[in-house]
């Protein structure tokens, strides 16, 4: 599996499922990105999620990052059938990337940042993995893109 780098404009032109997520794109209502975007636009100043430190995301950033990060893995090829690896810690910005990965019809494979390394490698290795993000990927997927549309994830 390869570790994600964004570099790009924000644009895609990818079809399918994921095609769209950076704009006008509708989830549909039978998916966990159309029960997210239904609480937007229901509740978009209410709480969705709250961190350790006592941070709160309402359901309307929640939504609108989740579709930054969904267009982000888009731009780099990501999208339906794909499967994500997701290891890192809970926290807001797990549930945000995973959102954003569902955005882009791929599915997620949560790891454990508490299991051994054999462990990550043998999961990786069965559930044939297209990308892995990690901790230090997950702010920089989720935020808002520069006025240039610039977004970068470390290696």
């Amino acid at each position: 599996p390869r570790v994600v780098r964004m570099r790009g404009s924000g644009t895609h032109q990818r079809g399918g499922y994921g095609a769209g997520v950076g704009s006008g794109w509708r989830a549909s209502e039978r998916t966990i990105p159309g029960v997210a975007e239904r609480a937007a636009r229901a509740h978009p100043e209410d709480d969705a999620l709250v961190g350790e430190d006592g941070a709160t995301v309402r359901f309307s950033t929640l939504w609108f990052r989740a579709r930054v990060g969904g267009a982000a893995l888009v731009d780099r090829g990501i999208g339906p059938g794909d499967r994500v690896a997701l290891l890192a810690d809970n926290s807001p910005e797990w549930a945000i990337a995973s959102l954003a990965i569902l955005c882009t019809g791929a599915a997620v494979v949560p790891l454990s940042t508490r299991w051994r390394d054999a462990e990550v490698d043998d999961v990786l290795s069965r559930a044939r993995c297209a990308t892995v993000l990690r901790d230090e990927d997950l702010v920089p997927l989720t935020r808002s893109r520069s006025s240039s549309g610039a977004m970068n994830l470390p290696a």
